[in-house]
């Protein structure tokens, strides 16, 4: 791609973040469980770092806005990924093991191979009054698009190793693909989180939910969902969640 072409996205893509205040809103409630079994947050990974692995997981469910809601970064930094829909889940204390509940959702592959069957699934019903405290203190989440890459595979390079990616699906067109680059000192000295952003025009991850990278060769492709791989592939083959993105519409 040209520079001319580049600075083209470049412009496309900080038209469709002008208005991103730290909210993700999402349309199925698979992808946010698989988020929140597989994905990565603050909270994880200073956890991890200061105690070990934990098994347990939390889903937290607003009972005001009527929204499922997955943190990424502390309450008062904002970064939400929410999904608006009614609460039907029965049970508060669901153990990782109960495949009734899984097969709801989950192939039988997704369950043995992304979830600790050891732990709880621990549904957290509350009203989350942070938003409003960030409005009244008028706190500003800090987002900056810090680098557009050229290719799909200088993105994934880019990036670095993660265990998800977002896509903001559009209608008017080409999809975004981005991360958040959160590091530990952006979150204690408060600094901006960067993005890192890749315009999609080949509709790489369009209608999948899953990026397979071959470890090799780095060839890659989408897959709609995980179910009877061999451990062989497995081992040849990186898989990385795609989170798709409805809008940036803030959660009311």
């Amino acid at each position: 791609m040209d520079n001319k072409n580049l600075e083209e996205n470049s412009k496309y893509i900080a038209e469709k973040f002008m208005d991103f205040s730290g909210f993700l809103s999402i349309g199925d409630f698979k992808s946010l469980l698989l988020l929140t079994f597989y994905g990565e947050t603050e909270e994880n990974v200073m956890r991890n770092l200061m105690e070990g692995s934990n098994p347990n997981r939390k889903l937290y469910y607003d009972k005001v806005k009527g929204a499922f809601m997955f943190e990424m970064l502390p309450s008062e930094r904002n970064l939400t990924v929410y999904l608006q829909k009614p609460n039907d889940i029965e049970k508060q204390i669901i153990k990782l093991d109960d495949k009734k509940f899984l097969d709801q959702y989950l192939t039988t592959f997704e369950q043995e191979n992304l979830i600790d069957k050891k732990g709880e699934l621990r549904i957290i019903n509350y009203y989350n009054r942070t938003f409003d405290l960030i409005e009244k203190h008028n706190i500003k989440s800090r987002f900056e698009i810090s680098k557009i890459y050229d290719d799909f595979l200088s993105y994934i390079f880019g990036i670095g190793k993660t265990k998800s990616i977002f896509v903001l699906d559009t209608e008017d067109g080409p999809d975004v693909v981005f991360s958040f680059m959160v590091s530990i000192s952006s979150i204690l000295e408060n600094e901006y989180i960067p993005i890192h952003a890749y315009l999609d025009q080949d509709g790489i991850c369009k209608n999948s939910l899953f990026l397979k990278i071959n470890n090799e060769t780095h060839k890659f492709e989408g897959v709609s969902e995980l179910e009877k791989i061999s451990r062989v592939e497995l081992y040849k083959n990186t898989y990385i969640l795609i989170i798709h993105v409805k809008s940036f519409d803030p959660l009311t």
